[in-house]
């Protein structure tokens, strides 16, 4: 691989290339071919932002692949066809999942990457790496849909250390000799964020794919940005995620005007938009949004001075820990069960 130092900005750029649905195949070639690329740290960014397999697919697309180093290349076969293996048997374990809740009438719809995959989204099955399966679940069928999944296998839970009032999920649900790990959602965001995002409104709208529900492109795009914004801390920390944003392209979030209208004025789509604005500098959203603009700028800034930005996250970072950690001393007497029995398991430790 080359031993060439590029910028974070370069590499970012490089990789949304790829990933652009608006690139020309010509264009990327010559690009690929200019014998000016930090492949080293495109494996590295790419990674961290889980989408190394979606670049290879891409580039496959596109006809791109001779435009890479051989050995890489292999390297990233390999990984997709890890990725896609495993995302074939998540979806017939997703199949088993959906028919017994169709069989006992549980109101449901499937999230994210689970509702993707099963919604026929990519051009390769092995594009999109997922983690858990997310599926929001009526309140009042909630309870019998966690027991239904312990029924076909998933016996093992895993929940906090220490309770958690209204949390948006039930105990992750998995078992040793399956892939999935399963979230029951009552509600797609936090507590305190519910009124950003209708849940009724999602369950009433969702569209039956094959005898699966999953959302409506509208809500499909919606959950997507809150998901990032609001419990992955994006806003936040204001930082971006290229699977999330990937997944925007796919669901062609650009075209989606009654939801960029329904949300012109709202602070989280605004700073994702700006973001993706900022990366992705071929995607345009109707109607035009001066905010939007504007903030586009600020996240152009922040790619060509990374040091700036990842100083302003680590900072926020250090902050944000100790004060949540404080409220929740303060709030939660369970939390603080809990951080007293460590301690006082430390301090007889040394006896």
């Amino acid at each position: 691989m080359s031993s060439k130092q590029n910028t974070y900005q370069q590499t970012l750029e490089l990789i949304a290339a790829i990933l652009s649905f608006e690139t020309s195949n010509e264009l990327l070639s010559q690009r690929l071919e200019s014998n000016n690329i930090d492949w080293e740290q495109f494996v590295k960014l790419s990674s961290e932002q889980l989408v190394m397999t979606t670049c290879y697919c891409r580039l496959a697309q596109k006809q791109a692949l001779d435009a890479i180093p051989e050995d890489l290349k292999l390297y990233l076969e390999e990984v997709t066809s890890i990725n896609r293996q495993r995302n074939l048997k998540l979806i017939d374990e997703i199949k088993v999942i959906t028919q017994t809740f169709n069989t006992n009438n549980i109101d449901y719809v499937l999230l994210k990457g689970a509702a993707l995959l099963m919604g026929n989204s990519f051009q390769d099955i092995g594009e999109r790496m997922v983690g858990d399966v997310d599926i929001l679940v009526s309140s009042k069928h909630i309870n019998k849909a966690f027991q239904l999944i312990s029924t076909i296998g998933y016996d093992q839970s895993k929940d906090f250390n220490y309770t958690i009032n209204d949390f948006r999920h039930l105990p992750r649900q998995f078992t040793d000799d399956k892939l999935a790990v399963i979230e029951l959602h009552s509600s797609v965001l936090d507590p305190k964020f519910k009124h950003l995002l209708d849940d009724d409104a999602v369950l009433n709208t969702k569209i039956a794919q094959h005898n699966v529900f999953i959302p409506t492109p509208y809500y499909a795009n919606l959950i997507n940005i809150m998901g990032l914004q609001v419990n992955s801390k994006g806003y936040q920390y204001r930082h971006w995620f290229l699977r999330n944003m990937y997944d925007s392209l796919v669901l062609k979030l650009d075209s989606q005007t009654d939801l960029l209208l329904d949300y012109k004025d709202n602070l989280y789509v605004i700073d994702y938009l700006s973001k993706c604005q900022a990366i992705f500098s071929s995607v345009t959203f109707e109607p035009e949004n001066q905010n939007v603009k504007r903030k586009t700028k600020y996240y152009t800034f922040k790619l060509k001075h990374f040091w700036w930005h990842q100083l302003l996250y680590k900072s926020k970072y250090i902050f944000y820990s100790i004060y949540d950690r404080i409220r929740l001393f303060i709030k939660n007497s369970s939390y603080r069960k809990l951080l007293y029995r460590h301690l006082f398991n430390k301090s007889t430790s040394c006896f």
